[in-house]
């Protein structure tokens, strides 16, 4: 295994590249300005005709959704880019880009890939994952997420690559704005290492993971595929190790709004409690 920077791993060859849809962000996109457009235009209609409440309704959602399409468009764009890919598989191995899309603007000089040998990977397979957050009565959120994982045949490799998604996660980014300046971040990482120690890749890309998996079963053992649930409303009487390794998952992931939505439900933190108790364990873990 070696890391690439940006630039490295531009000039590999490759076979098959695996990426997020620009699709379905375009038609989101389109959609809630479409919407936002239209409300935009009642609220004026609305104003003109003195409604009070058809002007607030109006406004309300062309407010919302002209938010919700800033969103999509800056995905959009993001997406649009060279640098959305996550996975090329070679002749001899495959390249994982551990640094999310959505970063692009951060140093261009990190390693930002990794090189997997075949030789190094023991089996892979397709992981389904679970999980149940929880929330009200009766009103918990599920997430589901499927993950390509892999096995390792050396531990020293997996350490090696946690050390630099620690460092990837810790990175912040350079000032940017016109208007106003400030650091933007995001908090999304395709790539973790799980508890159990197995290389976990989050598979939002195109072609599917079953695709990948047949690709490279070529070289590599591809075991059946596996599923997990995990009930996160049972997390209160588990040990506060077990706890603990839930949330630095979370955080692995960059799920800080679960991560956040646990914490305030096992200790009773208000939200800024949460956040800080969040952020001293994520700089515990780094330290250790």
């Amino acid at each position: 295994m070696r890391f690439l920077t940006l630039q490295q791993a531009e000039i590999q060859p490759f076979e098959t590249e695996y990426r997020y849809s620009v699709f379905n962000t375009l038609l989101a996109f389109l959609v809630t300005a479409a919407i936002s457009i239209g409300a935009a235009f009642f609220t004026y209609r609305a104003w003109g005709e003195g409604t009070i409440m058809g002007t607030l309704l109006a406004g309300w959602l062309a407010l919302w959704f002209g938010l919700f399409a800033m969103f999509a468009r800056s995905i959009l764009r993001a997406r649009l880019r060279p640098t959305n890919w996550l996975v090329r598989t070679q002749t001899s191995g495959i390249l994982v880009k551990f640094r999310s899309y959505l970063n692009y603007h951060l140093d261009s000089n990190d390693p930002v890939a990794a090189y997997f040998d075949y030789s190094e990977i023991e089996y892979g397979r397709s992981h389904r994952v679970r999980q149940d957050f929880p929330g009200g009565v009766d009103d918990d959120t599920v997430k589901l997420t499927r993950f390509a994982e892999f096995k390792m045949r050396d531990e020293t490799l997996v350490r090696e690559l946690e050390t630099q998604l620690a460092a990837e996660r810790a990175r912040q980014a350079p000032y940017q704005g016109r208007w106003i300046r400030c650091r933007t971040k995001s908090p999304h990482y395709p790539v973790f290492v799980s508890a159990d120690r197995l290389v976990r890749i989050e598979w939002n890309v195109r072609p599917k993971v079953t695709r990948f998996l047949e690709e490279i079963s070529r070289q590599v053992l591809v075991k059946e595929a596996a599923g997990t649930r995990q009930n996160l409303r049972e997390l209160p009487s588990a040990s506060r190790e077990d706890q603990e390794k839930v949330l630095l998952e979370l955080i692995a992931t960059g799920d800080r709004i679960g991560a956040i939505k646990i914490i305030r439900s096992l200790y009773g933190y208000n939200l800024t409690r949460a956040v800080q108790f969040l952020d001293e364990l994520s700089q515990t873990n780094r330290r250790a």
